[in-house]
């Protein structure tokens, strides 16, 4: 009788468990999900809205559709192609960014997403007003921000600093930084940076 009873006590453990498991394995299942989880208890916290609003975005990036054309075609038409439901996600997104930095001032990664949103919207002077802290102080953070910050020095046709921002992200590690670069290069040696060169660079977002 003794045994019996230890038996339905272990199988009432073991169903416990499997149940804590398959709930915790659904809360892992996506970073939104995760993030999401982790935000519910943590409203107070940086990371947490910084990391919900990179879920969100990521979510809507795999989702969408990045236009043909040259890198400036392509931030301009992204933006503008949001449907109703895509621009709810991406202020949502926003918002969690701004919270992060409300609550550390110094989030260099909520400051990049940030920057790279303004970007996006064609606002250059606000992303210029969080992508250049980042690229000086930014820590892992600076070599996006300065593919980033170039973007916007192509956009008003400030070439040579264009350049230092393209060699920076370059020698910082971000390989997507190269073929903007290798026309910096191409100058170098007797090239024109102005004109139709720059036609042919893709954005990266991520």
């Amino acid at each position: 009788m003794r045994q019996t009873a230890t038996k339905w006590i272990l199988l009432a453990v073991i169903s416990a468990l499997a149940v804590a498991a398959q709930a915790r394995n659904f809360t892992w299942s996506t970073p939104l999900i995760m993030w999401g989880d982790a935000l519910s208890k943590a409203q107070d916290k940086a990371r947490p809205h910084q990391n919900y609003g990179a879920a969100l975005f990521n979510d809507w990036l795999k989702s969408g559709h990045i236009p043909e054309g040259d890198v400036l075609s392509q931030i301009r038409g992204t933006y503008e192609a949001l449907t109703p439901g895509g621009k709810k996600i991406w202020d949502e997104a926003k918002a969690h960014f701004i919270r992060a930095l409300e609550i550390e001032p110094r989030y260099a990664t909520a400051a990049l997403a940030l920057g790279k949103q303004y970007l996006q919207e064609l606002d250059f002077d606000r992303a210029l007003t969080f992508l250049l802290p980042v690229a000086e102080n930014g820590g892992q953070a600076r070599a996006e921000a300065y593919y980033s910050l170039s973007i916007v020095l192509l956009a008003q046709k400030k070439y040579e600093m264009l350049c230092r921002a393209l060699g920076k992200s370059y020698s910082l590690g971000n390989k997507h930084a190269w073929y903007g670069y290798q026309k910096c290069l191409y100058h170098d040696m007797g090239g024109d940076l102005s004109g139709s060169q720059w036609a042919v660079w893709r954005w990266k977002p991520n």
